[in-house]
């Protein structure tokens, strides 16, 4: 379905597929490509990794690029807590998104945002130069 999305917008011919688990492709496209060699990074996969990604895509965008980090609230739990009843994945998602969340907060090398549409949504643009 995608491709046919990419093919009607007329940039199916600049975008590359890659399925496989989102740590090693990470690490394919570090090694192919080096640091800062990317304009702007989607993070939305499994919550519980995202610490891991974000640490990638850190080192893949450039200076002054972007990465957007999608459902970064956790349906409200990164304020409340997990609640009883919560699933385990939302208890594993609330472990690995909150402190990931409070650690963009107090960063120096970053601008972000997290929006609260929806599910949350984090921007974060790289600094040109730390402070």
């Amino acid at each position: 379905m995608a491709r046919r999305f990419w093919s009607e917008a007329g940039v199916a011919d600049r975008i590359e597929l890659r399925l496989g688990d989102a740590a090693q492709t990470m690490d394919d496209l570090l090694s192919a490509h080096g640091e800062g060699a990317f304009d702007m990074i989607l993070i939305d996969a499994d919550k519980p990794s995202y610490p891991v990604y974000y640490d990638k895509a850190f080192r893949l965008v450039r200076p002054g690029g972007i990465i957007v980090l999608d459902d970064t609230l956790i349906r409200g739990r990164v304020v409340s807590g997990p609640l009883a009843g919560d699933p385990p994945y939302y208890v594993e998602s609330f472990n690995a998104v909150a402190p990931l969340n409070a650690r963009l907060h107090a960063a120096s090398d970053i601008e972000m945002v997290l929006l609260p549409w929806r599910d949350g949504l984090t921007i974060v643009q790289k600094r040109a130069k730390p402070l």
